[in-house]
């Protein structure tokens, strides 16, 4: 559990950099084997990055959620169509999150416009002594 922990804490590390790490490298740093990783990919839980060379290599968003798949297999038993399960409500609570913090934005947005407009009719109100502007 501590050496996981570790590589997780290396993959972390990385930037969202234009980097390309091959599948041997993505093994080691992740702790999933060449295999494991391969299949992740069959089922689709994550994209390789595209090569020339047409070898599987992996972005840091890629190392990232493939550390995740090998801690859900590590600390929590996952098989991989659980972790499957687990990884898509992950994207979609953080696309929600995304969704709600939008929302949040805009709501801000025409709550100063609003408010914007009150003091203007205000000030508009106090320096002619009309209601009807």
């Amino acid at each position: 559990m501590a050496e996981i922990q570790i590589r997780y804490a290396l993959v972390q590390q990385f930037g969202d950099d234009d980097t390309l790490f091959s599948e041997t490298e993505a093994a080691r740093l992740t702790g999933l084997t060449v295999e494991a990783i391969r299949q992740c990919c069959v089922e689709k839980l994550v994209r390789p990055a595209p090569t020339s060379d047409g070898s599987l290599a992996f972005d840091a968003a890629g190392l990232r959620r493939l550390s995740r798949i090998a801690r859900l297999q590590a600390d929590l038993e996952l098989n991989l169509n659980t972790v499957e399960i687990v990884l898509h409500m992950r994207d979609q609570m953080r696309d929600m999150q995304r969704q709600m913090d939008a929302l949040r934005r805009m709501h801000l947005e025409r709550e100063n416009e609003l408010l914007a407009t009150i003091r203007d009719l205000r000030r508009r109100f106090t320096a002619d002594g009309s209601w009807w502007v």
